[in-house]
């Protein structure tokens, strides 16, 4: 059992203990890091750039406070103000929708973070304004407060700016609405400034109106010039997110090579002084990429803890060992991830049994006659593998060496055979052992639970604070640890 859970600290003492509980179960050996949790924290260090923090003074009753009422410690008029309540909107969007463990992880890395990228860079010469990163600071509570209200008034704003967008000509999208913000996911705010940019000429018809009052929310040029970088920056790791965020779940071994390429990505922004189109690239944005890089950098290094990656990778037929020499990796660490593979078949899978046939049998391509009239599906009979006995050509071994000492498979083959789990499916019979283990590590889960789990347990948790009384010592017991142990 390989378990996925995000990066909340306190996961790595649910596995611990779980491996107590569970002889099977490796412990922080198996314990996977959730590779959207991880990129939404990417995101995140990104974002923090570019919003600000919400301050508020503390009421003697808060339960009964609201934005528009709090008192703002920094600056009085009225821009100041209506950004630190969207800011304070977002906050609380989020404090009622991430599960309090992981929203104090999170909170606490981009902190740190954030002023680490700052430092760092400003050794390596890149180094911002107080005025710039102002105006930074200002992008997403704009972007993200105009959605807000824009969709919260539903009589007014809304069929206002629906009719400004389509009263706008040449205008690339079918869209008529800003996305707003979800707290959970931060693809969502990449949608709301994407859409912002996208309907540029709509949001400053909107905001430029004085009747509507939402000057605060318009953009200035330097700001509509750092959104376009930002849009930019964010579009290395967009792709990723949607194809992890997909109902299948995505696989642990799509994941190492993944962040690996999103963190190529982000030193290339990072040590440029130009993109691609020769066009300069902002200082903030490129401290921004470093803020990313580190938390990249730091969720590659945890995986260290885990075997779960590497071997994974390992038993991929078409990436083995081959694969971290192409990438980089020392020598040193290949002999590492070697040693690893090896001790676990030992420990695990060397004493499962084989097939008996399994050096007797041969599976090839039988040549078809495509002139046979007796083929009558010769399309698909040509793409089938038989059984040809006839020939008994010894196969490889169902051994952990001999398969590293095989040649790896192309891409392509295994495209044609599903994919590299279904292509392991194809061997259960001749290689039973490999196919355990291969199996075991490449359907681990790269994703913990989704968001509607989520939603779920906070439901349950809702139903324990509420209905109590009329639950057994046992079942409220069980409730918790059933949370604990998958969250």
């Amino acid at each position: 059992m390989i378990m996925s859970m995000d990066n909340a600290s306190n996961n790595n003492t649910t596995a611990t203990e779980l491996a107590r509980i569970l002889p099977t179960f490796q412990g922080l050996l198996w314990r996977i890091r959730c590779i959207l949790h991880i990129l939404n924290l990417i995101a995140k260090a990104i974002f923090a750039h570019f919003t600000k923090v919400a301050k508020r003074t503390k009421t003697a009753d808060s339960s009964n406070s609201h934005p528009d009422l709090d008192d703002i410690v920094e600056g009085d008029d009225l821009e100041d103000l209506e950004l630190n309540n969207a800011a304070v909107a977002d906050e609380e969007d989020e404090q009622s929708t991430v599960l309090t463990a992981q929203l104090i992880h999170n909170t606490g890395v981009v902190k740190s973070i954030r002023a680490r990228a700052i430092a760092e860079m400003a050794t390596r010469g890149v180094q911002i304004t107080a005025t710039t990163q102002k105006c930074a600071e200002g992008i997403i509570p704009k972007v993200s407060g105009l959605a807000r209200r824009v969709h919260d008034s539903s009589s007014v704003l809304k069929p206002e700016f629906e009719h400004l967008v389509m009263s706008t000509p040449d205008i690339n999208t079918n869209k008529t609405v800003l996305s707003r913000r979800v707290a959970t996911r931060w693809n969502s705010e990449y949608g709301c400034l994407d859409d912002h940019i996208t309907l540029r000429r709509p949001v400053e018809a909107l905001t430029g109106q004085t009747k509507h009052k939402l000057g605060a929310y318009r953009l200035t040029e330097a700001q509509w010039s750092l959104s376009n970088e930002l849009r930019n920056l964010l579009k290395i790791f967009l792709a990723a997110t949607l194809a992890f965020s997909r109902k299948e779940t995505p696989l642990v071994h799509e994941l190492v090579e993944l962040l690996e390429d999103i963190i190529r990505s982000l030193r290339l922004a990072r040590d440029s002084i130009s993109s691609p189109k020769g066009k300069p690239i902002s200082p903030i944005i490129r401290i921004a990429a470093h803020s990313g890089i580190l938390v990249a950098e730091k969720y590659f290094k945890l995986f260290g803890e885990c075997e779960v990656y590497a071997i994974a990778i390992v038993m991929s037929p078409e990436k083995k060992l081959q694969w971290f020499g192409s990438r980089g990796w020392s020598q040193e660490e290949i002999t590492q991830v070697t040693e690893h593979v090896l001790k676990r078949w030992s420990e695990s899978y060397v004493h499962l049994p084989t097939a008996a046939q399994a050096s007797s049998v041969f599976i090839a391509l039988t040549p078809v006659n495509l002139d046979d009239p007796k083929e009558e599906d010769w399309s698909a009979f040509a793409t089938t593998q038989h059984l040809n006995t006839h020939q008994a050509t010894p196969l490889m071994p169902d051994e952990i060496l001999a398969y590293l000492q095989a040649p790896i498979v192309s891409k392509e083959e295994l495209d044609a055979c599903g994919g590299v789990v279904k292509d392991w499916d194809s061997k259960k019979e001749i290689w039973p052992r490999l196919y355990r283990i291969a199996s075991d590590f490449l359907s681990a889960p790269a994703s913990s639970v989704d968001v509607e789990f989520h939603e779920a347990v906070s439901a349950i948790e809702s139903a324990m604070r509420g209905e109590e009384d009329h639950l057994t010592k046992v079942d409220t017991i069980g409730i918790k640890v059933y949370k604990k142990i998958i969250i």
